[in-house]
């Protein structure tokens, strides 16, 4: 099986977000795709055994429940929560995300957007692997069928309410409520010696500012202490 990715962006009121095009040998499609492709174990008990190679070259071997690979567009989908990063839209890359990886060494990567990857499954394998296309055209990959991922050619248009920056970082501000929480209260600092000077007297404001702090009022039962023996 085969596949082909895609996407791109420029700033201005018209942008271009660039797609995952697949392409596959077995049966014999094409998958146009905007978000991600997603290859998992399916409903088998065994973890996926998928090899992963760039341009030809092998890079590794997966074990997990299954790779995502997506566009910038799809970073904020299936990828993000898998554990993968937010990618801009302006990044002509490819996102590869591991899903539950036997490994903890095995994190997500960003692969620019001109290599080919491929996504096989060896002979070796306990099960077969299921292939999905943004969610749609679940295709089982038996021993020995791959998937080829490349860029598209074919960019998909978006319309900007200002550009694409401003836009991306407001969309997920808005949607994933990025980074908002609940602002840490400033620290109230009380210096010494502020109830002497609001007027009530040298010892009993004195008296008052010890009460107010542990430390000093630890001082002073110890010198009580000392005192009484």
């Amino acid at each position: 099986m085969e596949k082909k990715s895609s996407k791109k962006g420029k700033n201005g009121k018209k942008c271009r977000d660039k797609e995952i095009m697949c392409f596959s040998t077995r049966p014999v499609e094409t998958f146009e795709v905007l978000n991600d492709l997603v290859v998992d174990r399916g409903p088998s008990p065994y973890v996926s055994l998928l090899e992963v190679f760039g341009d030809e070259h092998h890079m590794t071997t997966a074990q997990a429940d299954g790779l995502c690979i997506s566009t910038p567009t799809g970073s904020t989908a299936y990828s993000l929560s898998a554990g993968g990063s937010l990618v801009h839209p302006e990044i002509p890359a490819i996102l590869i995300t591991p899903i539950c990886p036997h490994t903890l060494s095995f994190r997500p990567m960003l692969l620019p957007d001109s290599m080919e990857l491929r996504i096989a499954v060896p002979y070796n394998s306990r099960s077969t692997a299921w292939a999905s296309f943004d969610g749609r055209g679940r295709v089982e990959l038996k021993q020995g069928d791959h998937i080829k991922v490349t860029a598209s050619r074919y960019p998909f248009p978006t319309v900007c309410a200002e550009n694409q920056s401003t836009d991306w970082f407001s969309s997920i501000s808005r949607t994933l409520k990025w980074n908002e929480r609940q602002r840490q209260k400033s620290f109230v600092v009380v210096e010494e010696g502020a109830d002497a000077d609001s007027g009530n007297g040298g010892d009993k404001g004195k008296d008052a500012s010890s009460s107010a702090s542990p430390s000093k009022m630890f001082a002073k039962h110890g010198r009580r202490g000392e005192a009484s023996s």
